[in-house]
């Protein structure tokens, strides 16, 4: 199979591969987003790996843009972005607790003291 619209992750310019020139004979890039609302639970955003964001500030932008829009946890998708031989995950937020499940939560029969490993150790906050 051949990927087609796909550049090599480590060519030069790979982020402006068949973008039309701009007046000043900049690039232009355009993302364009191909996944649809019923499928973002399936999906994942892959993002430009972390060597090329930390090298250029357009990606730099575009990294932080994804990461923004997909923060919202009624309809974020997970974020992969690759680290050097490591592809790192980031999963969507969850969903916030109701008023219900977060008063059930604190309702639990917690102890209210410092943990024992802590021993005889002077903790200020919990004074």
């Amino acid at each position: 199979m051949e990927a087609t619209g796909a550049a090599a992750p480590d060519a030069p310019n790979a982020r402006c591969a068949g973008a039309p020139a701009a007046p000043g004979g900049e690039k232009v890039v355009r993302f364009m987003r191909r996944v649809k609302n019923a499928d973002r639970e399936r999906s994942v955003i892959r993002m430009p790996a972390w060597e090329a964001v930390a090298a250029d500030p357009v990606l730099y932008a575009h990294a932080s843009r994804i990461l923004h829009l997909e923060s919202n946890p009624g309809n974020a998708r997970a974020l992969v972005q690759r680290h050097g031989d490591t592809d790192v995950w980031l999963n969507p937020p969850p969903i916030p607790l109701t008023t219900g499940e977060m008063d059930w939560v604190y309702e639990r029969p917690y102890r209210r003291a410092p943990h024992p490993r802590y021993g005889k150790a002077n903790i200020p906050a919990y004074k």
